[in-house]
């Protein structure tokens, strides 16, 4: 047996055959590749390219909204007193909202306290006029008295 000239012929024979094996891989990664671009395109299946909707850039109102679950601690916690009691006519803040030094918290009914003070100034003006009357009656006394010479009226009448 002569294997000098088999392994020659042998050798041609497994360099075709492994370039044939190279060209179907280079081949069939071609297709492949091909296959990928042609499907990525737009209107590579088949269908036309689908519409896109287009609009101009503008400013606007952004409007953000964070929603958050947890219990809140307030930072300092205030007892709020009046010099005055009365009915509330109004309350103008919330629980835990932000005030500043000076800032209307609450509106008290003033209705009863204007009430006491017109009444106040009934009174005033009824005791004004009672010391003009007696005034008025005193100098009527002091006059009857100069007229008399000191006689009518008595003393414990002017005093």
């Amino acid at each position: 047996m002569n294997m000098r000239g088999q392994i020659p012929d042998f050798l041609k024979a497994s360099k075709s055959g492994l370039l044939a094996g190279k060209r179907v891989w280079i081949t069939a990664a071609a297709v492949a590749v091909l296959a990928i671009v042609f499907l990525l395109l737009p209107g590579g299946n088949g269908r036309p390219p689908g519409r896109l909707l287009t609009e101009d850039a503008g400013r606007g109102k952004l409007v953000v909204t964070i929603s958050a679950s947890g219990t809140l601690q307030p930072t300092r916690s205030v007892d709020v007193g009046s010099e005055l009691s009365g009915t509330l006519e109004a309350v103008l803040v919330e629980e835990n909202d932000r005030v500043k030094r000076g800032q209307v918290i609450a509106r008290l009914d003033t209705a009863k306290l204007e009430d006491a003070v017109v009444k106040s100034r009934a009174t005033v003006a009824q005791m004004e006029a009672t010391v003009a009357e007696v005034r008025a009656n005193l100098s009527r006394l002091r006059h009857v008295a100069e007229l008399s010479g000191g006689k009518v009226p008595s003393k414990n009448e002017l005093e």
